[in-house]
């Protein structure tokens, strides 16, 4: 049991397999957040436009749709340097691929991997935001 730590969060959860969907869904509720849905990038693309302080991306890699995972992952926080991403994939050769700056998570994952992971994802957001931030207030 983990203590509710990220209470007051949101989170979207991109996730094309619904029992999968599912699954994540009660892990991030059990972990405080709030919980956006979508099947693929681009419904996750639109809610992404209309909807405002999503904290964390959470999706899978491979899923139909114009745009991966890892598209999307870039293009959210391109467009809100506040929200942190997650990759989740269950294909072994991705790993390797030196184009990913967010974290990876192999499915299956335990809970704790998923904290270890939204963890990393927000000291990496923050430490970019902090660079960012830093480098616009010199005038």
């Amino acid at each position: 049991e983990f203590p509710v730590q990220f209470d007051g969060q949101l989170a979207m959860l991109v996730e094309d397999q619904d029992e999968v969907r599912n699954v994540l869904r009660r892990e991030l509720v059990d972990l405080g957040f709030s919980v956006i849905e979508a099947e693929n990038a681009d419904e996750a693309k639109s809610l992404f436009e209309s909807v405002e302080g999503i904290d964390l991306l959470l999706t899978d890699i491979s899923m139909p749709g114009s745009l991966n995972g890892i598209e999307l992952a870039d293009w959210a926080t391109e467009l809100h340097p506040a929200t942190s991403a997650i990759l989740m994939t269950g294909q072994a050769k991705i790993d390797h691929d030196k184009s990913i700056r967010h974290p990876l998570l192999r499915k299956p994952f335990e809970t704790n991997r998923l904290v270890d992971a939204i963890q990393h994802a927000g000291y990496v957001r923050h430490k970019l935001g902090h660079a960012e931030g830093a480098a616009s207030n010199e005038h």
